[in-house]
């Protein structure tokens, strides 16, 4: 393939790559949806993990899989990356016509896998919700800690901000 002629060629051409310790899958599948890129974001797990492969068309992961393993695939798998995934993330864009293996928007994807991560965390017990020398109300977060409920709610503000600009970058 030539170079390409001019600025707006080699834009076009252009993928991004990095460490997912810096730039977290969820954020990278959020930049991904609300630009509509369409490609194979290639992600290179750590350790010796092998690699994964998310296809995107418009922004939405059409289709996931692991290389040399059947299982899992596709929404599956993705849940089990955003639950936290070390290595790098290489995106290219490419034409590619895809069957919607997922058959949802990557927005619903990330906050099934958040909605999956939190049920998976053991329930705290009564005894340890100590309240400080403050007298706040404490509450549990995701992090398997106590925080006070104006952080709880300051937290919850923040999910709905995250999802109205996801939203809105979906609807475009």
């Amino acid at each position: 393939m030539p170079p390409p002629d001019t600025l707006e060629q080699t834009v076009e051409l252009a993928g991004f790559r990095g460490k997912l310790e810096e730039i977290g899958l969820p954020s990278i599948l959020g930049v991904l949806e609300r630009e509509r890129r369409t490609g194979v974001l290639v992600l290179d797990l750590e350790p010796g993990r092998g690699k994964a492969h998310l296809h995107l068309s418009e922004g939405r992961v059409f289709r996931a899989h692991l290389d040399g393993r059947e299982e899992p695939r596709n929404a599956e798998l993705v849940y089990g990356l955003i639950a936290g995934v070390r290595g790098t993330f290489d995106f290219r864009p490419l034409d590619e016509v895809l069957d919607d293996d997922v058959r949802c928007s990557t927005t619903l994807l990330i906050f099934e896998a958040a909605r999956r991560m939190n049920e998976a965390l053991p329930a705290p017990l009564e005894a340890d919700r100590r309240a400080p020398a403050s007298g706040k109300t404490l509450e549990w977060n995701s992090a398997r800690r106590w925080i006070s409920a104006k952080d709880a709610v300051a937290a919850l503000a923040m999910a709905a901000f995250v999802l109205v600009v996801l939203t809105a970058g979906s609807l475009k």
